[in-house]
C-alpha cells in the first residue's frame, strides 16, 4: 500500500482525480495548501483501469470483481473511497467522508501506530474507527480476534450495531450473506469465511473484574471507546492491553497493519477515569499531518519511540478543522450547559473545584490562541515544533535574533521528558518547542549544538540538574576550537549573569576550571531561580499578559494541569510540566536576566514588541520606541542612583521625556520594566502555593 513518499518507488499507480468522492479530492488539496507534500496518497489507484467504474454495478464482469477485490486488499484508500458506504437516517448510504482526524487514524493505523483520539461529539468520532474494524474484519483480516471495550452497555451495542451496518452495506462479492458464514448476537459478530472475531467488553465497577478484562485472550488490536470516561480504566487496560502482544506481531509478520485505538471526548479531571486518559494523552506525541512527510515506517517509529512515552500518537482537532462552521456549533449546543458544551464539543479537558490553579478566562484565552505547528523539523531524530512561517526561518533577519532556548532536563528515564522552548525576547512568544524522552544525551546535545550554530546570537539556558550537568558538558565539548563561540555569552551562568565591572571579563576565565563550569545552568533549587518564582512572578506575568503567544498546546496544557499540592504549585499526579518549565525558564531570563548585553542583547531585543504604540507614521514609532527605550533606562538608573544629585537630573530627563509619549499609544503600553517590577512586587522571597495561586488570579495590568 501507498504511505509514504517512497512508496511510490515500489508501487504502479495512478491519482484518481476523476473519483465521484469530491471529499478525498478536498483533502487532498487542503494537505497541499497546508504545505504538506506528500498531499494525494488518499487519491491513490493501483489499477487505471478500474477508474471510473462503479464497484456496486449490478453489470460487472468476474474479471472486474477479482480487480475490485484485488484492489480492496492491497488499497485501503481505495476501499474507504469507493466501497465503504455510511448509512443516512430515511436515505440510501453516503459514500464515507474523509476529514483531517479519520485520514490521520486511517493512516496511522496502516503504519502500526497506536493512536489516542480526542475529538467533538456528532463528526465521526466511532464511524472512522468502525469503518477500520469493517476493513480489517471482512477484507484483509485472517483468524483476527479484535476487542471493543466501551465505557456502557449501551454504548457497546451502538458500536455493534454500526459495524453490522457496515458490513451489511458492502457489495455482495465482498463479504458473504447468511447464519452459516456469520454468527450475531449483541455484545459481538464473528466472521467465518476468515475466522475472524470481534469480541466486546465494558467498563467494571467492581475493582478486581476490571482488573481482570482481557486476561486470557488474544488481541490483534483493541478499540477503547470514550476512555475517558472508562471506570476503572486504570485497571482495566493495564490488564487488556497486555492480549495484544503476541497476538499483534503475528499478524504485523504477515504483512497485514494493526494498531490500538483510544477513542474519547474530553473528560473531567476531578473523575479519576478522566484523568487517567488524560495522562495517556500527554504522554503521548501529539500528530501532526507534517507526518505525512516522513521518509518511511521505520522513520516514524524512530520519532515516535523518542516523541512518546507510551507509544500512542495523539490526535485532536477541533469542530473548526473537521469543516464545521459557527452556525452548526450553535445549534448542537443550543440548550446544553457551557461544561457540557467545552467537554463534547471543544475538546476542552474540565477541571473540577480546587483542580486548576488557572482562571477560567484566562485558561479560554490560551487554549482559543494555541494553535497547529506551522512547520516542523527533524534534528538527531529529535521533533521539533516551529511556529513561525518557514519563508521567515530563511531569512537573515530571523536567523540573527538572539532567541532564549529554554530546556527543562529529565534523566530520560520514561517518567520526564526532556524539552526545548525557544522564545522570541522580543514578545516572549513561542518560536519553537521540542520534547523527547531521548535517553542519549549526546543526541540531545547535538540537536542543541546545532540550533546554537543556526541560530548563531541564541542564548540556551538548561536546567542545572545532574543530567543537565553532562548535556552542558557534552554542548561545550561541541564547540571546542571554536573560538567564535564564547560560552559566557551563549549558555547561561552565573558569572555573567552576576558581573560586575571589578570582576574579571567572564571570557578570560578557563572553561575547564570544575569551580567555573559548575556556573553553568539554570539551578532550580536555589533560593533566587527555583520553581517557586517560575510559578509565581514569571507564570503569573505571563499568564496575564502573553497568553496569546504561547501558541504550544502542550504548554497550555501543562499551565491548565497545574495544581496546589502541599501548600504549592505543581502539576497533578500522573501529569508533567517538563516542556512548561522549559519555557518559564527562557521567559526568567528575558524577565529577571541581568547583564543582558554581556550575552549579547541590547535593550531594544527586550518586549520591545509591546511598545510600539499605534502611530501610523513608522518615525514617529521609531521616535516613541527610543524614548520608550531611555526611559526605561532612567528607571533602572534611577533604581540603583543614591546620590540627591543625579536622581534629580535623571528624574528631570524621565519627566520630559515622558511628558513627549504620545497618549493615544501609551494606554497600551507595557515596557519591559513595567514587567519586572510588577513581577517582583508580586513575587516575595518565599510564596506558598496558595499565595502564587491568588496572585495568578487577582493581578491587575490595566494600570
Amino acid at each position: 500500500m501507498i504511505l509514504f513518499e517512497e512508496d511510490y518507488k515500489t508501487h504502479r499507480y495512478i491519482f484518481d482525480h476523476m473519483t465521484k468522492n469530491v471529499s478525498f479530492i478536498k483533502m487532498s488539496v487542503m494537505l497541499k495548501r497546508m504545505g504538506v507534500k506528500n498531499n494525494k496518497f488518499m487519491l491513490v489507484l493501483t489499477q487505471p483501469e478500474l477508474q471510473g467504474l462503479d464497484p456496486y454495478s449490478k453489470d460487472l464482469t468476474n474479471d472486474q470483481i477479482l480487480k475490485i477485490t484485488y484492489e480492496c486488499k492491497t488499497n485501503p484508500w481505495y476501499f474507504f473511497r469507493e466501497i465503504l458506504r455510511i448509512p443516512a437516517g430515511g436515505g440510501d448510504a453516503v459514500p464515507y467522508q474523509l476529514n483531517r482526524a479519520n485520514l490521520a487514524l486511517i493512516w496511522l493505523f496502516m503504519t502500526n501506530t497506536d493512536t489516542f483520539l480526542t475529538m467533538p461529539r456528532q463528526i465521526g468520532k466511532t464511524i472512522g474507527t468502525i469503518g477500520l474494524i469493517t476493513y480489517m474484519m471482512f477484507v484483509i483480516g485472517r483468524k483476527l480476534s479484535i476487542g471493543l471495550f466501551a465505557k456502557g452497555a449501551k454504548l457497546r451495542q451502538e458500536n455493534v450495531t454500526r459495524l453490522k451496518e457496515l458490513r451489511n452495506g458492502l457489495p455482495n462479492y465482498l463479504f458473504k450473506k447468511g447464519s452459516n458464514y456469520n454468527t450475531d448476537n449483541q455484545e459481538g459478530l464473528r466472521y467465518k469465511v476468515f475466522d475472524n472475531e470481534y469480541k466486546t467488553f465494558v467498563a467494571q465497577s467492581d475493582k478486581r473484574t476490571a482488573a481482570a478484562q482481557g486476561r486470557g485472550e488474544s488481541f490483534a488490536f483493541e478499540h477503547w471507546d470514550e476512555m475517558g470516561y472508562y471506570t476503572n480504566n486504570d485497571l482495566s487496560y493495564e490488564s487488556a492491553i497486555a492480549a495484544t502482544d503476541t497476538a499483534s506481531e503475528q499478524v504485523r509478520s504477515n504483512g497485514i497493519p494493526c494498531a490500538n485505538i483510544i477513542t474519547t471526548t474530553a473528560g473531567r479531571l476531578s473523575d479519576p477515569a478522566g484523568k487517567y486518559a488524560y495522562g495517556m494523552k500527554n504522554d503521548a506525541m501529539r500528530f501532526t499531518e507534517t507526518f505525512y512527510d516522513v521518509g518511511n515506517a521505520k522513520e516514524l517509529k524512530g520519532i515516535l519511540d523518542v516523541g512518546s512515552q507510551n507509544g500512542y500518537m495523539y490526535v485532536e482537532f477541533s469542530y473548526k478543522q473537521l469543516g464545521k462552521s459557527a452556525e452548526w456549533f450553535k445549534k448542537v449546543t443550543r440548550g446544553k450547559s457551557p461544561e457540557v458544551i467545552a467537554l463534547d464539543y471543544e475538546n476542552k479537558w474540565i477541571h473540577g473545584a480546587g483542580g486548576s490553579i488557572v482562571a477560567k478566562e484566562i485558561m479560554d484565552m490560551l487554549k482559543d490562541h494555541s494553535i497547529e505547528p506551522i512547520t516542523t523539523s527533524f534534528v538527531e531524530s529529535m521533533f521539533l515544533k516551529w511556529y513561525v512561517e518557514p519563508s521567515v526561518m530563511k531569512t537573515a533577519r530571523f536567523k540573527e535574533r538572539p532567541f532564549i532556548i529554554g530546556s527543562d532536563v529529565s534523566d530520560n528515564i520514561g517518567a520526564d521528558w526532556t524539552t526545548l522552548v525557544m522564545v522570541d525576547p522580543i514578545d516572549m512568544s513561542v518560536v519553537m518547542t521540542c520534547r523527547c524522552n531521548q535517553s542519549n544525551v549526546a543526541y540531545i546535545a547535538k540537536c542543541i549544538t546545532n540550533l546554537l550554530k543556526e541560530y548563531g546570537n541564541s542564548i540556551f539556558i538548561p536546567e542545572r540538574n545532574r543530567s543537565g550537568g553532562m548535556l552542558i558538558d557534552f554542548v561545550l565539548h561541541s564547540f571546542e576550537g571554536d573560538y567564535t563561540f564564547d560560552p559566557f555569552q551563549r549558555i547561561f551562568n552565573t558569572i555573567t549573569q552576576d558581573w560586575t565591572g571589578d570582576k574579571p571579563i567572564p571570557s578570560t576565565l578557563d572553561i575547564a576550571d570544575p569551580s567555573v563550569r559548575k556556573t553553568f545552568g539554570f539551578k532550580t533549587t536555589s533560593s533566587k531561580a527555583s520553581r517557586e518564582l517560575l510559578y509565581s512572578a514569571v507564570l503569573s506575568t505571563v499568564t496575564q499578559t502573553k497568553a496569546d503567544r504561547i501558541f504550544d498546546k502542550s504548554i497550555v496544557d501543562e499551565i491548565c494541569g497545574l495544581t496546589v499540592k502541599g501548600g504549592r504549585i505543581d502539576h497533578s499526579a500522573g501529569m508533567n510540566d517538563d516542556t512548561l518549565i522549559a519555557y518559564l525558564i527562557a521567559c526568567y531570563f528575558v524577565m529577571f536576566g541581568k547583564n543582558h548585553d554581556l550575552y549579547g542583547i541590547s535593550s531594544e531585543d527586550i518586549l520591545s514588541s509591546d511598545d510600539v504604540g499605534g502611530s501610523e507614521d513608522p518615525l514617529e514609532r521609531e521616535r516613541q520606541k527610543r524614548m520608550r527605550n531611555r526611559i526605561d533606562q532612567l528607571d533602572r538608573i534611577l533604581d540603583g542612583t543614591v546620590s540627591p544629585m543625579l536622581r534629580m537630573t535623571f528624574d528631570r530627563e524621565r519627566r520630559e521625556l515622558k511628558s513627549m509619549i504620545s497618549e493615544s499609544t501609551d494606554a497600551n503600553v507595557i515596557s519591559i520594566h513595567q514587567v519586572k517590577k510588577e513581577a517582583r512586587k508580586e513575587a516575595p522571597t518565599t510564596m506558598s502555593g496558595f499565595e502564587a495561586l491568588n496572585v495568578i488570579r487577582s493581578m491587575d495590568w490595566s494600570a
